[in-house]
């Protein structure tokens, strides 16, 4: 089970802390039911990820690493619609490790943050740098940002 809360970013405040950054590619492959799976390429490594609906802020996850050959393959299939590019952002605050998504592309501009934790009832401190939550909100799924105006949300 993958736990996690998702917010809009406020400020840059963030920029400062980063330890760690990977550009990232993905592609939704299929959706069905609710359940997604998608191709995700990190330059030298890859993975397919199956992703359940979401219960809470919870939802069942499987990722498993395929070859980099084996991602570009699929992503070249992929219809340019369903491909996000983003660049990574690790950055630590009160004990968590929160992901910063800065995206590009038809999505430049879009930040967005997130943080996996152990159980639902985890208190998080949050930083000041995020803003509105929007764990669970549907208009903020990759899929559905690519098809309209996420700045006019």
């Amino acid at each position: 089970m993958e736990t996690e809360r998702r917010f809009l970013v406020r400020d840059e405040g963030w920029r400062a802390q980063v330890v760690e950054t990977r550009r990232l590619s993905d592609g939704l492959i299929g959706a069905s039911g609710g359940m997604k799976v998608r191709v995700r390429k990190d330059g030298t490594r890859a993975w397919l990820t199956v992703k359940g609906p979401r219960t809470g802020f919870s939802r069942m996850e499987f990722e498993c690493e395929v070859s980099v050959r084996q991602a570009d393959a699929l992503l070249s299939s992929v219809l340019h619609d369903d491909r996000i590019d983003k660049v990574r952002h690790s950055v630590p605050h009160g004990g968590l490790t929160w992901t910063v998504d800065v995206y590009a592309g038809d999505l430049e501009g879009f930040v967005v943050a997130e943080v996996e934790l152990g159980s639902e009832d985890q208190d998080v401190p949050l930083p000041a740098w995020v803003g509105r939550e929007v764990t669970g909100d549907p208009r903020f799924g990759q899929g559905v940002l690519r098809r309209m105006d996420w700045k006019a949300v």
